[in-house]
């Protein structure tokens, strides 16, 4: 089924929000105003004080932390202060920034003319969506914040903004029951609950070694342990022998190991089976079956699909909006 139109431009979105939060974070950290200087005309000579007994040590006094004195590294004697790395932000990325910023602002003002909300339930459906294919949640958030720069929470903002933006696409376009059980009739195998398992193995080159590779395991030898001696896979021989999620239809693999992997409960070793390069012993670490959603949730999602099928381009969508709030952009050099 086509997802929305705009999700490859979502993931240009995510990756311009990491810019963007990282000027805000300059900006707060370095604009800090330096301290005020008191009036010299309201200034009145201070009484001499008498000097102590004993004067207690002098002190350098630090220097005011401002934009301009505020030095954050040093190369070779000279240094660069959070202005300097502010001003560089601002010249080479700001006119994206400023862009990016005027369609949310053009989202959420449409959004709450119109009363449309997205609720916690919409949240975590749409999460739970994503993180498919994950071993958990956490590992989920992980990826988002090695491969886009995204934390947690910046994460759910750019979702939040996304399905926003759908309930304004879609608003107004009906989707009869009748379409919507049609189109599941049509692609049932959209539907249909898959299997996965995660699978570890231990690839040798002749039977003689996987066969003693098997026999050490059922002797209760850990398996990580074995892979990482006798397994001739460099990719996985140090993790281990995982190989992580693999569909139990997968027509990449060898039958033999697929028909091997099927029959295996999670825990359990099973080999060795022949494949092109040598010999495999396998284990099943964990099952798990995707998919299975409620059916009312599954209508809901088709019909929200038919739908959007049915809306203007995003991107013309986030044009109208900033035409309708007249987004003016003042400062010629972000034009």
């Amino acid at each position: 089924m086509q997802r929305t139109k705009g999700l490859w431009a979502a993931v240009g979105v995510l990756t311009l929000l990491v810019i963007v939060l990282s000027v805000l974070l300059v900006n707060e950290r370095f604009q800090t105003s330096a301290p005020l200087e008191p009036d010299s005309s309201e200034q009145t000579p201070p009484e001499s004080p008498k000097a102590p007994v004993n004067p207690p040590a002098q002190t350098e006094k630090p220097e005011p932390s401002n934009p301009q004195s505020n030095v954050i590294a040093r190369v070779g004697g000279f240094s660069i202060t959070g202005a300097e790395l502010q001003e560089q932000l601002q010249d080479k990325y700001g006119a994206e920034l400023l862009q990016v910023l005027l369609d949310r602002k053009s989202v959420q003002l449409e959004a709450s003319e119109l009363g449309l909300k997205v609720n916690q339930n919409e949240m975590d459906q749409e999460l739970k969506r994503m993180q498919q294919g994950y071993d958990s949640e956490e590992s989920f958030y992980l990826s988002m914040k090695e491969q886009l720069g995204l934390s947690k929470e910046e994460l759910l903002e750019d979702v939040e903004h996304r399905l926003l933006l759908e309930k304004i696409a879609i608003r107004g376009i009906y989707i009869s029951d009748q379409q919507v059980e049609d189109y599941i009739r049509e692609h049932a195998e959209e539907f249909q609950p898959h299997i996965q398992a995660r699978v570890a193995h231990i690839l040798t080159f002749t039977q003689e070694q996987a066969d003693k590779v098997m026999a050490d395991a059922l002797k209760g030898i850990d398996f990580e342990l074995l892979a990482r001696a006798y397994s001739k896979d460099s990719n996985t021989a140090n993790a281990g022998g995982d190989l992580g999620w693999i569909d139990e239809d997968d027509p990449f693999l060898p039958a033999g190991v697929m028909q091997l992997v099927r029959s295996l409960k999670p825990g359990e070793v099973g080999g060795p089976v022949a494949v092109d390069n040598g010999y495999e012993v396998l284990k099943v670490l964990d099952r798990q079956e995707l998919n299975r959603r409620d059916p009312k949730q599954v209508r809901e999602a088709v019909r929200k699909e038919l739908a959007l099928a049915k809306a203007p381009p995003m991107n013309d969508l986030v044009r109208e909006l900033r035409e309708h709030w007249k987004v003016e952009i003042l400062d010629p050099k972000y034009k």
